[in-house]
């Protein structure tokens, strides 16, 4: 079982998976809550040069825009920084930390389209690849949750 608090699944309501409608959930738009310039920070951070070998200056970098804007950083990793919001549970922003996560977010948006309803929903990306708004679900953080799961990953793929 996966870690769900006990207020969220006290309050979360059970739905069939013929009542589940992948296509109703939604996020903010990103531009209501980042400015474009916010945008073009966190791009020139992707894209920088001068810190390409340095990830910390660039975390640095990625966290003063979005502790700004009332994001908080939950997980890190290759090319992507996870951050929730805290004025609402129901998605997350990834930020991408070079131009390979820059491209990858784009792409998942692309290809949810023939996974769905089977992956977390991407709601938008900003046309740069540096952010996007993904739900935000429960991670596999253990191998017997991966187990229980396993059979269904190999068939999907």
């Amino acid at each position: 079982m996966s870690r769900v608090s006990v207020l969220e699944s006290l309050y979360s309501k059970k739905k069939s998976a013929l009542e589940f409608n992948y296509d109703n959930l939604w996020a903010p738009p990103i531009r209501a809550l980042l400015s474009q310039e916010d945008i073009n920070e966190l791009k020139r951070s992707a894209t920088s040069l001068r810190y390409n070998g340095d990830i910390e200056t660039k975390y640095k970098l990625i966290d003063n825009v979005m502790n700004r804007r009332g994001f908080k950083k939950a997980h890190s990793g290759t090319n992507r920084v996870v951050y929730n919001y805290l004025e609402d549970p129901r998605f997350v922003a990834t930020v991408a930390v070079d131009k390979v996560g820059m491209n990858d977010t784009p792409a998942e948006f692309k290809n949810q389209e023939w996974f769905k309803p089977f992956c977390c929903k991407i709601f938008e990306v900003d046309p740069s690849g540096v952010i996007g708004f993904v739900e935000r679900v429960n991670p596999i953080t253990s191998l017997e949750e991966f187990a229980s799961v396993a059979d269904d990953i190999f068939n999907m793929i």
